[in-house]
């Protein structure tokens, strides 16, 4: 999966990732327990994609 996606963007309450063919998938905040999320994390860390940070 990580060669199918674009960038990884953080929103408020989810991250956006965006796939290189088009299309986007949401995985909301509130779908993840608090290991999951800092599994995720840890993951997007050791992979190079783009992660956008939102706009403030």
């Amino acid at each position: 999966m990580r060669d199918q996606v674009k960038h990884v963007q953080r929103l408020q309450a989810a991250y956006l990732i965006e796939l290189v063919e088009g299309g986007a998938m949401p995985i909301p905040f509130r779908e993840m327990d608090t290991e999951q999320r800092q599994q995720f994390e840890r993951l997007l860390a050791s992979v190079p994609v783009v992660i956008l940070e939102p706009a403030h």
